[in-house]
């Protein structure tokens, strides 16, 4: 029995080794100059096990290849190209966008609300976004919207002197989370989320915030894994936020279009 066992595990892991490492010749196919890759981690091992912030990771790349437009990596298992030359971006980011547009899990946007945004979507729904955001965020509307920002910005100046005036050590991370979320609902979805208030700490939308703004080591994994590996994360039935995230943006989301809970006319009104 402790042979099969020991057979069959042998025959896993030599199968995961395969399939990590059976793309690792596609630079090499294509004559581009690239790094040498681990198995499952490639070339961004130190960002994957959270040793380091990924841009620091892709610059120590970078000095690899000081003279070259753009080289080849691969994130986890996934080939990258890294491309340093300044023209060659402008293209990316103009001319030949349409080649560059999909995003780490933009297939997946379905999954989670979360991800149905500018952010993640690619292609035509992507476009279709993109054409929808623009006019939001016009010369107009932004001078509309500044008033508002100003107005969550002195109640966030009088909630930290309060905090000032109990103790020396202020918690600044939870201070921003509610600011964040104040300009959010005043600007996007034209409400008072009351975050700034003294009871707030039993409002619904500084508990969703604190779970959508929480740093760990476990969400940095969760995230990391999504990124790399979406097709497994999703198969696996695993989402980078709860359920209760979900239902409660559906919730307000569906309370903002149907019943009418705003209290100023939002930006959002043209999506709608």
């Amino acid at each position: 029995m402790s042979i099969v066992v020991l057979a069959l595990c042998a025959t896993i892991v030599a199968l995961l080794y395969y399939l990590s490492v059976k793309n690792f010749s596609y630079w090499k196919n294509k004559n581009v100059p690239h790094l040498k890759p681990l198995p499952l981690l490639g070339n961004y091992s130190e960002y994957i096990l959270m040793k380091k912030y990924i841009g620091h990771v892709s610059q120590d790349m970078c000095r690899q290849f000081p003279k070259e437009p753009y080289f080849g990596a691969f994130y986890g298992t996934e080939p990258t190209l890294v491309i340093q030359d300044p023209e060659i971006i402008k293209l990316v980011f103009t001319k030949d966008f349409y080649y560059f547009h999909s995003r780490e899990n933009s297939k997946y946007t379905t999954k989670e609300v979360t991800t149905q945004n500018l952010f993640f979507n690619h292609g035509d729904t992507w476009k279709v976004v993109r054409q929808n955001l623009t006019p939001l965020f016009s010369s107009a509307k932004m001078k509309n919207m500044f008033y508002l920002i100003e107005k969550c910005g002195h109640s966030l100046e009088k909630l930290a002197d309060e905090e000032r005036a109990i103790s020396e050590v202020v918690e600044v991370k939870s201070l921003m989370n509610r600011y964040t979320i104040d300009c959010i609902g005043s600007c996007v979805f034209g409400i008072d989320t009351k975050t700034m208030e003294k009871s707030s700490e039993v409002n619904p939308f500084v508990e969703m915030g604190d779970i959508i703004f929480q740093t760990s080591r476990f969400m940095g994994y969760m995230l990391v894994f999504r990124a790399i590996w979406p097709k497994i994360f999703y198969g696996l039935g695993l989402k980078y936020f709860p359920k209760d995230i979900d239902n409660f943006f559906k919730s307000l989301i569906w309370a903002f279009s149907k019943d009418g809970i705003i209290s100023r006319q939002p930006v959002t009104t043209s999506l709608i």
